[in-house]
């Protein structure tokens, strides 16, 4: 296992002499590069010398010799070793960066392609549980992330759902956490940033996280829905051990947070304006009835009976679609 600079091979030595250990040297592939300097008597011939050189010698000298000579050959090999082992540690850190930087476009482009394919299905969804449910898929489908989770707001209450892919359990565990009012500590951290994200070690950092166990020790990518002021939630992301979240992968996490947020708020006001028209219709209906002279405490039950089940029609329509 130990690495050398330089070899000096007597010539004649008792058993195995020096051509024969020049061989075995190179036979092996970590001595095959090794120099080797061969020393022998003054009465070796040229024959001799030549088969040094075949044996995989650089340099042959001749017995008698002054030491200041070997000393000054011995050098050169020593500093030309420092210069090649400065070299070959400059090429594997050249080899590290460009691994590193071609894992992070691969890693830029799936999460750029989750991007798009969220934005489709925003397009086209009209239900927000189904909205973040498909967004968690697809973002872990086309292996941006590990993992991914939402957690659903509305205006005035708690987390209303939660939704989530790439583990087999504790999404449960979290739903019923945050449904007894507990708020992850990733959240306030995220509210508390400049850009609404924070990234965090969830075993170290999320004490009481169901999920914490499941990031090991990876990170965990944290990101506020939010859209018009108005928070609609929280993003999550798992990052795996030994990745980082690079500024072309943390705009466009930013740009898909954005996105599910753009997409949440458009159902809510869609949903808030077909709620306004059917309430205005049966309002209408109301003033018609007393116009015709009718009783209007039997018309102002009806149309409250018909707002009050407004709601649950709308619902099964969606659920139909």
């Amino acid at each position: 296992d130990n690495d050398f600079a330089l070899v000096v091979l007597d010539v004649q030595m008792p058993e195995m002499n020096g051509y024969e250990v020049a061989e075995y040297l190179r036979d092996d592939e970590h001595t095959r590069q090794t120099p080797i300097i061969f020393v022998s008597a003054l009465s070796e011939d040229e024959q001799s010398i030549f088969r040094g050189y075949e044996a995989g010698g650089i340099d042959y000298i001749v017995k008698p010799y002054a030491p200041e000579i070997l000393l000054g050959k011995v050098r050169q090999f020593l500093e030309m070793d420092r210069y090649r082992r400065e070299i070959q540690t400059h090429r594997k850190h050249l080899e590290g960066l460009v691994a590193e930087r071609t894992a992070e476009l691969e890693h830029v482009n799936q999460v750029l392609q989750a991007v798009r394919s969220v934005n489709r299905l925003i397009v086209r969804e009209s239900d927000p549980d189904r909205l973040i449910r498909n967004a968690c898929e697809i973002i872990v489908e086309t292996h941006g992330y590990r993992a991914a989770w939402i957690a659903r707001e509305e205006p005035g209450k708690a987390v209303v759902s939660v939704a989530g892919a790439g583990w087999d359990a504790g999404f449960g565990a979290l739903r019923d956490e945050l449904a007894s009012g507990w708020q992850p500590p990733c959240y306030a951290a995220a509210q508390a940033s400049d850009l609404g994200l924070t990234v965090r070690r969830p075993m170290e950092e999320c004490p009481g996280c169901p999920l914490a166990p499941s990031y090991g020790t990876g990170t965990a990518a944290c990101v506020v829905l939010q859209q018009s002021r108005q928070r609609l939630g929280l993003f999550v992301v798992s990052i795996p051990p030994g990745m980082s979240l690079g500024a072309k992968a943390e705009a466009l996490l930013l740009e898909l947070a954005g996105d599910i947020a753009h997409g949440l708020r458009t159902i809510q006001t869609e949903r808030a304006r077909e709620r306004a028209v059917t309430q205005q219709a049966l309002h209408a209906g109301v003033l018609a009835r007393l116009n015709r002279g009718g009783d209007w405490r039997g018309a102002m039950a009806g149309v409250l009976d018909e707002i009050q089940d407004a709601p649950a029609h709308e619902d099964a329509e969606r659920a139909e679609h």
